[in-house]
């Protein structure tokens, strides 16, 4: 079955949003507020370009069952010490 879902789409904006400033301490907290603002106001998530991969694409899904059939791909760990830069280590498979 196929079903639409009601998403925000960040993708090709002009002017680039604030959510997607690469500086962190800029596009976090813009994020979690945007994403606040679209949650109320009875949105499903976000799509929106990927900052890691060149014309990549992401989905932020807001309520787990709007997502089937996915696979997960691989798995990282991401350690904070007291930098804002974490170690990232990529995790073993699970079996």
């Amino acid at each position: 079955m196929y079903r639409q879902a009601d998403f925000v789409d960040l993708r090709n904006q002009n002017p680039t949003p604030d959510c997607l400033h690469p500086d962190t301490s800029i596009g976090y907290p813009a994020g979690q507020e945007l994403a606040d603002e679209i949650r109320k106001g009875g949105h499903n998530g976000i799509v929106y370009p990927s900052a890691r991969h060149a014309n990549g694409v992401c989905l932020a899904a807001f309520w787990p069952g709007l997502i089937q059939n996915f696979r997960q791909g691989e798995s990282w760990i991401l350690k904070w010490a007291g930098s804002p830069t974490p170690t990232i280590t990529k995790a073993a498979n699970a079996a």
